[in-house]
């Protein structure tokens, strides 16, 4: 069961979250799916998959190797600071440079959203360990209940997914006791209204 939990949790890491956003809103029934051509969409994908996930990765490794973090998990508020840094510049060098890639807008409400999702949660942690796996998964059902709003699009399925998932997620991250419930709800909450104001 404890593998299955932590199974979980590297599947549906919150770094992953923006990677996992785009991939659903190149196969939703939406103008931005169909707009856009295959090659430029795999493109995207990889771009955002490299910033959000591959680079943070290798960092965090290189902190567990030199012993300036305890695991790759980083249990410790003080051990996320430096990830949560580089996740900020990371971001906001990605951010800025889609701008100049003519890209739909509501993809850059949607990465702009990832980013204060993620300077809200670096704040907290200077005094509380916010649930991250929680903000990841609320920030991408906020987004997808936006997306079918505003852009009439049926999303319910992926939708339906997305809920499932942070149940799944917040069963793991209690299982483990990386969290709490009110940390949990907590990061379920900030990510899943911080996007749903950005994009709506």
């Amino acid at each position: 069961m404890r593998a299955l939990a932590k199974i979980t949790s590297i599947i549906f890491h919150p770094l992953l979250m923006p990677t996992y956003g785009l991939l659903i809103i190149f196969n939703s029934p939406s103008f931005v799916n169909y707009s856009l051509s295959f090659d430029f969409k795999l493109y995207l994908v990889l771009y955002v998959f490299f910033y959000s996930f591959v680079t943070p990765v290798f960092v965090t490794l290189f902190l567990w190797k030199r012993k300036i973090v305890s695991s790759l998990s980083l249990p410790l508020r003080k051990e996320r600071i430096i990830p949560y840094v580089l996740s900020i510049v990371m971001t906001s060098v990605f951010l800025f440079s889609l701008g100049k890639k003519g890209i739909p807008h509501v993809m850059f409400l949607f990465i702009q959203g990832v980013l204060i999702a993620i300077i809200l949660s670096f704040l907290i942690n200077f005094f509380w360990k916010i649930s991250a796996h929680a903000v990841g998964i609320g920030g991408l059902i906020g987004c997808l209940i936006a997306l079918h709003i505003k852009l009439h699009a049926d999303m319910l399925i992926f939708i339906s997914a997305a809920i499932l998932a942070a149940g799944l997620i917040s069963s793991a991250r209690l299982y483990l006791n990386a969290h709490g419930g009110l940390q949990i709800a907590a990061g379920l909450a900030l990510g899943f209204f911080v996007e749903i104001i950005f994009m709506l």
